[in-house]
């Protein structure tokens, strides 16, 4: 044992449904702290997570973003998760990126995989990789984050440098974990961690929900560290925006084993933008494939 310790920071919304999964799996990680920002909920979900001994902080609803910010300002570990509220962690996972980010000081974030369970069946699949570098510019080029949130362990000392080097940050209200991500890869390694490290939960509650709010968000961190590393990134048109969201759609009817719904959103999605749908295909049946390019 060298004594390092992990804060799971755990932003909720209207959780109460999912918040005790998420505690429990925190504290089967051994988290040194479990700190839980309710995020304006009108349900139970603060009283339950204090009942469950977590540490809670009740706030004006502001979004995801800055209910991760206010986590990661109480935090005092080593290493910090940001869990989503219907998600839970895989307990070998985290321990073994912990033990990767204790050998290497210079790593600021693992990324781990992730299982995906979709409500309605109850069924994991281990998603496939979505990405090939994880260096700054391909962060930025890739226009999102790589996995969700709760896939990724970071060094806490590394989210403090990040917060004070320029660019400023943007603190947008979605797309907040794709910006702490960047800004990682900017005073530290970001490398890719080939177990899953979180269970993500397809239609559970705020993991499910994505729309033009989130892509305005996304758009807005991708052109700005664009143009403070110095690259250029074609604008998003509605064509390809709209394909985006029909593509989400799809993936969660597919999950879901949606079979019709997945059919039909990516349908309308090729329909809609030929060019970005076929080339999400093949991105995805490349990394699904294993390729590292």
């Amino acid at each position: 044992m060298n004594g390092s310790t992990l804060a799971v920071v755990i932003p909720a919304y209207n959780a109460e449904r999912t918040i005790r999964r998420a505690i429990e799996s925190a504290r089967a990680v051994h988290a040194d702290e479990i700190i839980v920002i309710d995020d304006g909920s009108d349900d139970g979900t603060a009283a339950l997570a204090e009942h469950l001994q977590a540490r809670v902080v009740v706030q004006i609803n502001s979004g995801p973003g800055s209910a991760r910010s206010a986590g990661e300002r109480l935090a005092k570990s080593d290493y910090i998760v940001f869990l989503d509220a219907d998600d839970a962690l895989v307990k070998e996972g985290v321990i073994k990126s912990k033990k990767r980010l204790d050998a290497d000081k210079g790593i600021a974030a693992s990324v781990g995989r992730y299982y995906v369970q979709a409500d309605s069946s109850g069924r994991t699949a281990i998603a496939a990789r979505g990405y090939l570098s994880l260096d700054t510019t391909a962060l930025v080029r890739l226009g999102h984050g790589p996995t969700p949130p709760s896939a990724i362990v970071y060094r806490r000392s590394s989210l403090l440098v990040a917060n004070d080097i320029s660019p400023c940050p943007l603190s947008p209200r979605y797309s907040e974990d794709y910006e702490t991500l960047i800004r990682a890869s900017m005073v530290g390694s970001v490398v890719d961690f080939p177990e899953p490290t979180c269970i993500y939960s397809v239609g559970a509650g705020r993991s499910s929900l994505f729309g033009s709010s989130e892509l305005d968000d996304r758009d807005k961190v991708q052109r700005y560290y664009a143009l403070a590393v110095g690259i250029q990134i074609k604008p998003w048109g509605w064509c390809r925006r709209s394909s985006t969201l029909l593509l989400k759609r799809a993936r969660h009817a597919r999950l879901r084993g949606n079979l019709t719904e997945f059919v039909f959103y990516s349908v309308c999605a090729l329909i809609v933008d030929p060019r970005s749908g076929l080339r999400a295909i093949r991105r995805r049946v490349n990394t699904a494939s294993g390729g590292r390019g």
